[in-house]
């Protein structure tokens, strides 16, 4: 849709068949009432100065952000609260859909919608989302001094309630699917890692004992819960309500059910790169490194002032999942060492590399 609303790109040379393998093409169903997928757009030049930072601000951490801009390329210790934000019913969703002429662009315009509401209340509690997983989420909340440490946590606990409280059993509009939502919430130290592959791809990292924690407490919440590690209640033990959960393994995880007394201190600002005075081209273009090649090209080819709100293009794409168990990420030299030889190859063999996660299979 947003594609038919910008000026009409110029004439393109006819795909070449050698795009498609005639295997495929022979095994495949046939779509007659299905358009092809649409070429990615054309790049223009890519806007720079402030124009350019609010392009690209959206897409990336604000931890990153700073670092990155510092031109620093050292892991950095990141202590705070993570909020991970499980939703269940998309491939519910997207099943009903599948034979609906319109499917691909109801599921898209659904996803957005309801995620983009998720993402709202995160941002309205000072949230920062470090990666998305699928059809889940994580979100950050930095310990900043000399706040307590606790203040991220019940920002964080607070946030979730709240998603809870909106989103939680949405039922979707002309379908019989509800989304549901689980959310795990960790406090601890994790690592931040930069990794360049010095052929103008980047990837980001974060990683340690407190993503596994996390992970570990979402898999415990059921569907309309808000599960907390030992270490986050401990920290907010006398401003909750709710229960021990009692499929804990170290029996010390907690279901929160409200948050009661005092709520704890006010947030403080969130770190932001509102300006770009001072900034060099090189700062500018690390910033742009960090962004998907084919989600950059799509967003200088958007005209200046028209939305780029909505980014949905259905193609037919190979998805590789590369895994690595025997890495400790405490080892930051092996964990860059892997990263880029990654970049690398994938580069080579003409491939895009989107996302560096850690989770409780390794990295």
């Amino acid at each position: 849709q947003q594609t038919q609303s910008q000026p009409q790109p110029q004439p393109q040379p006819e795909p070449q068949p050698q795009h498609h393998d005639k295997s495929e093409q022979s095994s495949a169903p046939q779509r007659e009432s299905t358009p092809a997928c649409p070429e990615t757009p054309r790049a223009g030049a890519a806007p720079q100065g402030e124009q350019g930072v609010q392009m690209l601000k959206p897409f990336l951490p604000a931890w990153v952000r700073a670092q990155a801009v510092a031109l620093q390329k050292e892991c950095t210790q990141v202590e705070g609260c993570v909020a991970f934000v499980d939703v269940s019913g998309f491939s519910a969703l997207t099943h009903s859909l599948s034979r609906n002429p319109k499917g691909a662009m109801l599921v898209s315009q659904y996803l957005n919608d309801y995620l983009s509401g998720l993402l709202a209340v995160v941002s309205a509690a000072d949230g920062d989302v470090v990666c998305f997983l699928g059809d889940a989420f994580m979100a950050l909340w930095r310990h900043t001094p000399p706040e307590p440490q606790k203040a991220a946590v019940l920002r964080a606990t607070q946030c979730s309630l709240e998603l809870l409280r909106r989103y939680n059993g949405y039922q979707v509009p002309g379908t019989a699917v509800s989304l549901n939502i689980h959310v795990g919430v960790s406090y601890g130290c994790s690592l931040g890692m930069l990794v360049d592959s010095g052929q103008g791809r980047r990837l980001f990292l974060l990683a340690g004992r407190l993503l596994l924690a996390v992970g570990a407490a979402v898999e415990l919440a059921s569907p309309g819960q808000v599960c907390l590690t030992g270490d986050a209640h401990l920290l907010i033990h006398n401003h909750v309500r709710g229960r021990l959960c009692p499929n804990s393994p170290s029996q010390d995880h907690y279901i929160v059910s409200e948050i009661c007394g005092d709520e704890g201190p006010r947030a403080s600002p969130k770190p932001c790169l509102t300006t770009t005075e001072g900034w060099s081209v090189s700062q500018h273009r690390v910033l742009q490194e960090y962004l998907p090649a084919v989600l950059h090209e799509y967003l200088c080819s958007v005209p200046t002032g028209a939305s780029r709100s909505t980014l949905a293009l259905q193609r037919f794409v190979s998805v590789l999942f590369v895994g690595q168990n025997g890495l400790r990420c405490s080892d930051v030299q092996a964990v860059k060492e892997f990263a880029t030889a990654v970049l690398e190859i994938v580069a080579h063999n003409e491939g895009e590399s989107l996302q560096l996660i850690q989770d409780d299979k390794g990295l």
